[in-house]
């Protein structure tokens, strides 16, 4: 059970960080998913605010004309379709591409994290505590897979909030 202290700020898989400004993106219309695209490489994987989702007008957005910009609305990313989508930045399918001869390219640890902002629960707020967590050996003795329960995802905010 977890100890009492500090609840999380964000809603899991509801709030995000934006990757520009660091303020909360309230609700997935207001987000935007952006990456670039480049020699069948995806990479540059970052949540932001969508343009006219902040009141004063601040763009969060990479610059139009960033080459190689591909980017779509943070909402199609979330559910079941969301994470077939993001599995397509892996490997097309054997429906569009049986013979898999259009290998694709990604910084998996890039698409990994993104992955995981959209889909665990907990996560998009405790990783802003695993740097100083793991420098102070609260992950002594830890396997991989422990780390991104939603029982210790949350243990850490609490902790280090």
């Amino acid at each position: 059970m977890c100890s009492s202290g500090p609840m999380p700020k964000l809603k899991p898989l509801v709030q995000w960080y934006c990757d520009t400004c660091g303020e909360v993106i309230e609700k997935a219309d207001d987000g935007w998913v952006e990456w670039v695209w480049k020699d069948r490489t995806n990479s540059g994987f970052r949540i932001v605010h969508h343009v006219g989702a902040l009141p004063d007008g601040r763009t969060c957005q990479r610059n139009r004309r960033t080459e190689g910009l591909a980017d779509r609305g943070l909402k199609d990313f979330l559910g079941s379709y969301g994470q077939s989508l993001l599995l397509c930045m892996l490997d097309d399918g054997e429906i569009a591409d049986p013979k898999h001869t259009r290998p694709l390219s990604v910084d998996i640890r890039e698409w990994l994290i993104l992955f995981r902002r959209l889909n665990t629960p907990y996560y998009e707020e405790a990783r802003l505590y695993m740097s100083k967590a793991k420098s102070d050996g609260y992950y002594n003795d830890w396997n991989q897979a422990a780390v991104f329960k939603d029982e210790s995802l949350l243990e850490l905010i609490k902790e280090y909030e």
